[in-house]
């Protein structure tokens, strides 16, 4: 396709491999009508050939109009200060769009980014500290609630009424390190509840397949892989709680889902911003303190929930105010994308 058709360029990650920033960079390229420039060279066949083209791609672009998908990590960062300079000797107009938190403050590469930053806009899926960090500095600084690509299909779900024992519970992250699942069967095991565990997420790397071997004699957990679409949300729905103990988070799109299907989730306080907008009674009931959330205090934890009439109804309400995809691509139209 002849680059004159587009009006916008998005450098990011896309699938494969599928998480939340490449679903929301894809979602965001269809939605925007902007050609895609692959970003994540780690994950490709030869990283060589990656890194030389993305260079090629950034010298090339003539569009004017630049969305930049960022990474949290040190070799990421490093990725992305070289596109933003190389955007920049080619005065585009770009918009940085921030993954994870801490991104301006955690480090030299990070301070490097704050200088950057008066050359960009920046857009936010909440009011981070680091959002505020930037009004004060008087950069040009956006919140846009991110979406996820199943809205419709979760909408016209009925949300589950009762927590039966056994208790199910579901996990959907990919089995890495950061995502902490060693951590939520763990807060299971070592509990006094009856349960059940389904998890959702690839495994395919060598910790997720050493992960496999571990557990896969409990016939208490099921692995489903890496699933999408009707097939996950089947799973979802059939789910009484979601544990999701990630540690490094920006806008979790499982979270969100959950909103919209009325599912409660455990989660850990400050990770991510999803908690900022709901109301406190609600927030409560998923967000707790790491040193709270614990085996010995799940069987309370969840009688709170089941307490709690107004939750599930609460959570999809939520859902329905903050996140549509046509909300999201509203708001980037209207900043000049």
């Amino acid at each position: 396709m002849d680059f004159k058709e587009f009006k916008t360029v998005l450098v990011g990650p896309f699938p494969p491999p599928t998480h939340g920033s490449s679903i929301l960079a894809k979602q965001l390229s269809e939605g925007l009508n902007a050609r895609k420039i692959y970003s994540n060279v780690s994950s490709g066949r030869n990283t060589v050939l990656s890194i030389v083209f993305l260079l090629s791609s950034l010298f090339k672009i003539k569009e004017e109009k630049i969305i930049v998908f960022t990474a949290s990590k040190f070799i990421g960062k490093f990725r992305d200060i070289i596109i933003i300079v190389i955007l920049l000797m080619k005065k585009k107009d770009i918009y940085v769009c921030i993954h994870n938190n801490p991104f301006f403050t955690n480090g030299i590469l990070s301070k490097v980014l704050l200088l950057l930053s008066k050359y960009f806009t920046s857009i936010f899926s909440y009011e981070s500290d680091e959002y505020f960090l930037l009004k004060s500095k008087s950069r040009d600084v956006f919140v846009i609630h991110t979406a996820v690509p199943d809205e419709k299909l979760i909408s016209r779900q009925k949300i589950k009424r009762n927590i039966e024992n056994p208790i199910r519970f579901s996990v959907c992250s990919h089995i890495l390190k950061s995502k902490n699942v060693d951590k939520a069967i763990t807060l299971l095991s070592h509990s006094k509840i009856n349960w059940k565990l389904d998890i959702v997420g690839s495994y395919n790397s060598r910790y997720g397949k050493s992960f496999i071997q571990k557990y896969k004699s409990d016939d208490r957990i099921t692995f489903h892989g890496e699933i999408y679409g009707i097939e996950k949300i089947k799973i979802l729905i059939q789910s009484d709680i979601l544990i999701h103990l990630s540690e490094n988070e920006e806008f979790p799109l499982i979270q969100i889902e959950c909103l919209g299907l009325g599912l409660p989730f455990l989660s850990y306080k400050n990770v991510g911003g999803i908690s900022k907008i709901l109301n406190y009674k609600t927030s409560d009931k998923l967000f707790y303190d790491k040193d709270y959330l614990l085996s010995k205090n799940l069987i309370k934890i969840i009688s709170e929930i089941k307490a709690d009439i107004n939750l599930k109804n609460d959570m999809r309400n939520t859902f329905e105010k903050y996140f549509s995809i046509d909300k999201m691509l509203n708001k980037y139209k209207n900043i000049g994308l």
